[in-house]
């Protein structure tokens, strides 16, 4: 069973990359770090680039309903993080953490040679625009855009992790009741299964483990204050993974940063709300 259901997942994410390069016309490339083979899709286009990073218990083809409503020129990016999706590494605990991902998502930056860009995070993926922002020696970063972003730990990190990694079908149900905060997806027994295997695999608790063995490494918490670069952060209004007064606290830290709820959203704001999601970016762009 557990073979069928890999491949089932298997089959699902396919058809989600096909979009991208059916529906979204994003080309793929592949970007060699030293024999490990980063995913990145992309359309060419005028003006700076805009690269796009995904949450946890997700992958790049999630930014799919937002790219609907963002009507930009400018050059598009969605990468694998490594180690997630296509983005393959080899399988040692110690490579599943946020600060090397933002040291192998930075060589890939340089190895495409971008510059100029508009850096975009959502959850985990936000977490490790901080990392990229705080290591950009180059200037290659010129504006940053939080999306539900983490930043600092939940107040209830026991809670949080229970929830984010669910060990039972109901468990299930429960985290995608805190993802979204209207038409909650209603999974069946097959699918349930399904996911639950997909989000318990050797790389979501690897990097759990090694989270919670170095927070302090990890979270940013007030050394946001040296991200200089202009900032949106965009919460959503029922969002109580990374709560709006989480973002607030971020939105503090960060000198030059702006904030903005948006409203009938939870965690999944760039399913739920894409329009008001891509409007706000354009603003801000």
């Amino acid at each position: 069973m557990q073979y069928l259901y890999r491949w089932i997942y298997k089959y699902y994410t396919y058809q989600r990359y096909k979009y991208l390069k059916d529906i979204a016309n994003l080309k793929e490339r592949k970007v060699d770090l030293g024999g490990h083979h980063f995913s990145v899709f992309y359309r060419l286009g005028s003006g700076s680039p805009i690269l796009f990073l995904h949450g946890l218990l997700d992958a790049c083809y999630g930014f799919r309903r937002l790219l609907s409503h963002l009507e930009v020129t400018n050059p598009i990016y969605l990468m694998d993080i490594p180690g997630f999706g296509k983005s393959k590494v080899p399988p040692m605990k110690y490579l599943y953490q946020i600060p090397i991902f933002a040291d192998l998502i930075y060589a890939t930056i340089q190895e495409l040679g971008l510059k100029h860009i508009t850096l975009l995070g959502h959850s985990m993926g936000g977490l490790i625009a901080q990392h990229i922002c705080l290591r950009d020696n180059t200037q290659s970063i010129q504006k940053l855009i939080l999306v539900a972003s983490g930043g600092t730990p939940h107040p209830e990190r026991d809670k949080m992790r229970d929830i984010l990694f669910p060990q039972t079908e109901e468990n299930v149900i429960r985290l995608l009741d805190y993802l979204f905060y209207q038409d909650v997806p209603q999974p069946n027994g097959l699918e349930k299964k399904i996911l639950m295997q997909a989000w318990n695999s050797f790389g979501y608790q690897s990097l759990t483990a090694n989270t919670l063995a170095d927070e302090k490494k990890v979270f940013i918490g007030n050394k946001a204050s040296m991200i200089q670069v202009p900032t949106l952060i965009l919460a959503g209004e029922h969002d109580e993974i990374t709560s709006p007064v989480m973002m607030q606290e971020m939105k503090a830290y960060i000198p030059n940063s702006t904030m903005k709820l948006i409203p009938k959203a939870k965690h999944a704001i760039h399913i739920e709300q894409p329009k008001l999601l891509a409007e706000e970016i354009i603003r801000f762009l």
